[in-house]
């Protein structure tokens, strides 16, 4: 608990090695060979294997510090545990499912269609998932805080930390809104060629242009 800072270097870091592997590999540099699409294939798995191994690795050493190493003892499954983390978690992680699932199913229609077809549908994607991280995030942090309040039993700090969520969220929002009206412009053409193109073209749009 409370190691955030080594997960949220570990992702920048993991970010850094895709940026990096995507720019030799798809270009061919550094004497490799240019792949293209498959050198960006290959940089992604390397820097998430990187990613889960580091973790992995701090995981381990960090509880072996705790005086519990991390492999050393299985617990055997308590299905009461379970059940309750099922009865809590399965709402989210079925809302969660049909999301990516449907991000999913929009990027595979698409790969039917024509090439432009298909990168019009990555550049309004790229729009919209820059309008949903970023307060999913926050909203996942505001989470964390929540909880920590409500199991110290400390209302007062959990309104708190809700109140700083409601008003980072209002904050991205608008910083969103204003980087979309200024390049509304230039992705306008994007929005028409996917709605002439694609049927569901019109709601991915709007997501995107906000």
């Amino acid at each position: 608990m409370g190691q955030v800072r080594v997960i949220t270097v570990t992702y920048v870091l993991a970010n850094l090695v895709n940026w990096f592997g995507n720019w030799v590999l798809i270009y061919g540099k550094l004497g490799f060979p240019a792949l293209g699409v498959n050198g960006s294939a290959i940089s992604t798995a390397f820097a998430r294997v990187t990613m889960a191994a580091a973790l992995l690795g701090f995981a381990w050493r960090y509880e072996r510090s705790r005086g519990h190493p991390l492999f050393h003892h299985w617990a055997a499954p308590q299905a009461a545990r379970l059940k309750r983390l099922l009865q809590l978690g399965a709402p989210a992680a079925g809302q969660i499912l049909l999301e990516v699932g449907a991000w999913n199913l929009a990027t595979l229609s698409a790969g039917y269609l024509t090439p432009v077809a298909l990168a019009t549908h990555q550049i309004v994607l790229n729009y919209a998932s820059v309008t949903y991280m970023v307060p999913l995030g926050i909203s996942a942090a505001a989470a964390v805080s929540v909880g920590h309040a409500v199991g110290a039993g400390d209302a007062a700090r959990a309104r708190r930390a809700d109140g700083w969520r409601w008003g980072w969220e209002r904050v991205s929002c608008c910083w969103q809104r204003l980087c979309s009206s200024c390049g509304r412009g230039r992705s306008s053409n994007y929005f028409l060629e996917i709605r002439v193109c694609w049927p569901w073209g019109r709601a991915v749009g709007h997501c995107g242009g906000l």
